[in-house]
């Protein structure tokens, strides 16, 4: 490995042993030998470093003025003193969650042949994508360049590879002892979290740090993201029945599921593969043992409702292998960003003649990861690399296990993120079926008829707005105290009367066209043409991609406030 550069943050002396099966290895050949560029932190020159500390400690300041959640609280320091930067787990999520709203924008559009979805991406998010990266690297790298025992970053990054380390090999057999079973207990399980924001956090962590190849620690996220999915719908298999999942058009179904080739027949039944089915089951029976066997271990039942799950358990194992690959295919697509955009990886073009496959498997052969069948089976190996494995799995879980029944809190609770297309509500074509629906809805509170009816267009709600029977808690109206607990703080809204949308950010909001255009192609914004309206879904989808899976609902607030006299009031709406 290249020597380091002499004003870069030095590792901690930790034990080299937990590392021996993630490291690069003396004499081995690298998995990716033509494509990584590795992440080096440069330091600027020593005029430059006063100036650049500067722009990192207005950084440093929003993050704290903006209230954004972080691990490290410290006291507000004196405006005349020099505070050292701080904050940094939160640089570093960010980025992670910048990618993962960047891939959820592009769900649902096309590539051409061969190509992945980076070539969709515009290029000022993905220079927007890099900057932020390097950023992250530079931050740390000039916050721990002070000479200080307090220093904050450097005393945040240390502890930051310490909690890594433990959350990712919670159960590596080196690490089983007294001493990590005190530090899990003060750590989130990986489980709770994000495993592709863990990852992101890891790239900028524990892979520079430890001079790690990003490939074993991308397969080992990998393997939490599935284990994550299968531990979910084992401790609620009714979920696999009570609806079918819903997949976008880049959503993989599972290629292993056929059907029968008589057509005739009504009763005819999913075909499962039976090596492809043995290897899935057995794969799951091992994670549901490892569930029992760390309930018994906290004295907990566990909350397993495996047991009393369906009748018919081929039915049970072909939904949950369906529902592992929709959402290994989000994980998958936002590590080709982050190998991209963090690391330099080139993606290389998989030809024409890979391009019927599934998404899931072109990117996984261009990341060089195994495929599902294959984590399965290897998973399930009698080697000493599949054993150390099968004992981290274990430790995630026994982590998790511990965690929730300590705490029972939502920290610990696991979550899935939505793993198909983002959209908003389906609107009628007929703008006058919305306005009959809206007559026919009664106001919650006085039970009369809506006053200046609103329409939420993530959840379909139907409400008043700017009405004196609904204002609430400081003359809030329908659509703010709607906003609070359906958008959290963004919310999109059509104004029947008006056939205009509204967005809001916060205390802000603004006004512009809605979806309903006449014959002629105009809109006709108030009503004032009396004509009848018909939705564009071109403008609905523009409206869409644009502003909302952009996050550009603040800028667009933002740039009509500024030519519009703004005098407030948005929170009576």
């Amino acid at each position: 490995m290249p020597a380091r550069p002499a004003g870069e943050l030095r590792r901690p002396s930790l034990t080299r042993g937990m590392l021996a099966s993630i490291r690069q290895r003396d004499g081995e050949e690298s998995l990716n030998p033509t494509y990584y560029d590795e992440a080096v932190v440069d330091v600027q020159p020593q005029g430059a470093v006063p100036e650049l500390t500067s722009v990192y400690e207005r950084l440093r300041d929003s993050l704290r003025l903006n209230g954004l959640y972080s691990r490290y609280t410290y006291p507000e320091a004196p405006s005349h003193s020099m505070e050292d930067l701080a904050y940094t787990d939160t640089l570093s999520r960010s980025f992670g969650y910048s990618i993962s709203g960047i891939e959820i924008a592009q769900r649902g559009i096309g590539c051409d042949p061969g190509s992945t979805l980076l070539e969709k991406i515009p290029q000022q998010s993905l220079t927007h994508l890099r900057v932020l990266s390097a950023t992250v690297k530079s931050y740390i790298a000039v916050g721990g360049l002070r000479d200080s025992a307090l220093n904050r970053a450097a005393q945040e990054f240390a502890d930051t590879q310490n909690r890594q380390l433990h959350q990712l090999l919670a159960g590596h057999p080196q690490l089983l002892n007294q001493s990590t079973a005190l530090a899990l207990q003060s750590v989130e399980p990986l489980l709770s979290l994000d495993p592709f924001v863990f990852l992101a956090e890891c790239s900028a962590c524990i892979v520079p740090a430890f001079d790690l190849d990003v490939h074993h620690i991308l397969r080992l996220c990998y393997l939490a993201e599935v284990v994550k999915v299968v531990v979910v719908f084992l401790h609620k298999p009714k979920a696999l029945f009570q609806s079918t999942p819903s997949t976008g058009d880049n959503i993989q179904r599972s290629p292993i599921i056929k059907t029968n080739n008589n057509s005739n027949n009504e009763n005819s039944k999913p075909v499962w593969p039976h090596p492809e089915a043995e290897v899935f089951s057995a794969f799951v029976d091992k994670v549901k043992r490892f569930c029992q066997d760390a309930a018994s271990v906290v004295g907990s039942d566990g909350d397993l409702q495996a047991e009393n799950g369906p009748s018919d358990e081929d039915v049970f194992y072909q939904r949950l292998r369906t529902v592992v690959s929709s959402y290994a295919l989000p994980f998958v697509r936002k590590a080709v960003i982050l190998m991209h955009v963090h690391f330099g990886v080139k993606m290389p073009n998989t030809g024409t003649t890979a391009a019927d496959a599934p998404e899931l498997d072109r990117l996984t052969k261009v990341l060089r990861l195994p495929s599902l069948n294959e984590v399965f089976s290897s998973f399930l190996g009698r080697t000493e690399t599949s054993h150390i494995t099968q004992s981290i799995v274990s430790g995630w879980i026994q982590h998790w296990t511990s965690s929730r029944d300590a705490e029972r809190s939502v920290h610990s609770a696991i979550t899935l993120s939505h793993a198909a297309i983002f959209e908003l509500v389906g609107l009628p074509r007929n703008f006058d079926t919305l306005t009959d629906e809206a007559i026919r809805r009664k106001c919650p509170t006085t039970g009369k008829e809506l006053t200046d009816p609103c329409v939420c267009l993530f959840c379909g709600a139907i409400f008043c707005s700017q009405a004196v029977c609904c204002l609430k808690d400081k003359n809030k109206g329908g659509c703010t105290q709607h906003r609070q607990k359906c958008g959290g703080n963004t919310g999109i809204f059509i104004n029947i009367r008006k056939c205009m949308v509204l967005f809001m950010d916060g205390a802000n909001g603004t006004w512009t066209l809605a979806p309903y255009m006449d014959k002629h192609g105009e809109a006709d914004p108030t009503l004032r043409r009396h004509q009848q309206l018909f939705l564009s879904q071109k403008r609905y989808d523009k409206l869409l991609r644009d502003v909302w899976l952009s996050h550009g609902i603040p800028s667009t607030i933002s740039r009509k406030l500024e030519g519009d006299v703004n005098n407030g009031g948005w929170e009576t709406l």
